[in-house]
């Protein structure tokens, strides 16, 4: 079961993409210790793979530091009281963390810490409160089952090759910018959204769900090209929190410009070409900022389609903007194959997950 926990935690980790977690203080108090155990070594273990293997055949050198810096950054986790925690107690104190495991480990330990510390000054009714399964809010139940399967059943088409610059004026309309929060809360998530309909679009859970998994209050997407201004708001229509999908309704739209599921990924090929399309974070975005970062477009290939945890991810050096978890990839012929979720910052492993997955949800 533990091992299940881990791999399923190490997941979300790498398909979050969006600007989740701020800077976080050095903690003097972080325990540096030789406590050993089997879930600690596994969880180290997955993590220095993923963090560090990208530099075993190119640089040595830089291997080995990766090795140290990270073994000692994720050592410094108070491991003794971890360990000792419940199911979901662990759950709750990796979730605000876990944007950073990868990305930043010294961040994520340190993150981990404080909250480690702030459970153990909990009153101990409200630890074990902590141990209680969280219960997502309820699904929107589709007004029509045969509209939702339709989507993937609609064919492109274009049969023409097209140039990076078609395909992005052909779908500029149809990718939004996600701003999700709680009613009276200082906080926000950003990231991307991709329209497959007239008002259902796909996206990452991390983006639209809160630390708890439960869909914020405040769901609303906006795109410039059709109004600099305005934002109109979504509803979180079906989700699978451990696989990182999420389908959004829209609730004040219902004319959207969408983009054709037009090949399954069995039909793909590693070698070739795909755009990224997404919305980079922008710093101190609100519904009234004047600002409002543009919509990116990248170029690449699909290096690999992997299996993760049952789940088809295609592999792309395609850069992956940070924020822009929820985006588009696209082939050249303008078929969504993929949902942006992550990219490994320095390198070209880049990560969406399969647009004809979402069916199965």
């Amino acid at each position: 079961m533990k091992n299940r926990i881990f791999n399923i935690i190490l997941f979300i980790a790498i398909t979050s993409c969006s600007s989740d977690i701020g800077p976080v203080a050095g903690d003097a108090n972080a325990p540096k210790n030789k406590y050993s155990s089997e879930a600690k070594n596994e969880f180290i273990n997955i993590v220095l793979l993923k963090k560090c293997s990208s530099f075993k055949k190119r640089n040595i050198q830089k291997y080995s530091n990766c090795i140290k810096e990270t073994q000692l950054s994720l050592d410094s986790i108070n491991w003794v009281i971890f360990d000792s925690l419940e199911e979901n107690q662990k759950n709750n104190i990796l979730a605000p963390c876990n944007s950073a495991m990868i990305r930043n480990t010294s961040k994520f330990s340190v993150c981990i810490n404080k909250q480690l510390i702030g459970f153990k000054d909990l009153p101990e009714s409200m630890k074990e409160d902590l141990n209680i399964a969280n219960r997502p809010k309820k699904e929107v139940k589709s007004s029509s089952q045969s509209d939702w399967i339709n989507i993937f059943n609609r064919k492109n088409t274009n049969v023409n090759t097209l140039s990076g610059e078609q395909v992005f004026q052909m779908f500029e309309k149809s990718v939004f910018m996600i701003l999700a929060t709680n009613q009276g809360s200082n906080f926000s998530s950003q990231g991307s959204a991709v329209a497959v309909s007239g008002d259902m679009l796909f996206t990452n859970c991390h983006v639209v769900l809160d630390d708890k998994n439960n869909p914020y209050n405040i769901i609303a997407l906006a795109n410039d090209s059709l109004d600099k201004d305005a934002w109109f708001k979504a509803i979180v229509f079906k989700m699978s929190p451990k696989s990182d999908q999420c389908i959004l309704k829209s609730i004040q739209k219902n004319d959207l410009q969408h983009i054709p599921i037009g090949r399954k990924t069995s039909d793909l090929r590693v070698g070739e070409q795909v755009l990224a399309l997404g919305y980079p974070a922008a710093e101190d975005l609100n519904f009234d900022s004047n600002y409002r970062a543009p919509l990116t477009l990248s170029k690449g290939i699909i290096s690999a389609i992997r299996d993760q945890s049952n789940i088809s991810q295609i592999q792309t050096d395609a850069f992956i903007i940070n924020g822009s978890s929820g985006g588009a990839l696209l082939d050249m012929k303008g078929n969504l194959i993929g949902i942006t979720t992550s990219g490994f910052e320095g390198t070209q492993l880049n990560f969406a997950i399969a647009a004809d997955e979402y069916q199965s949800l």
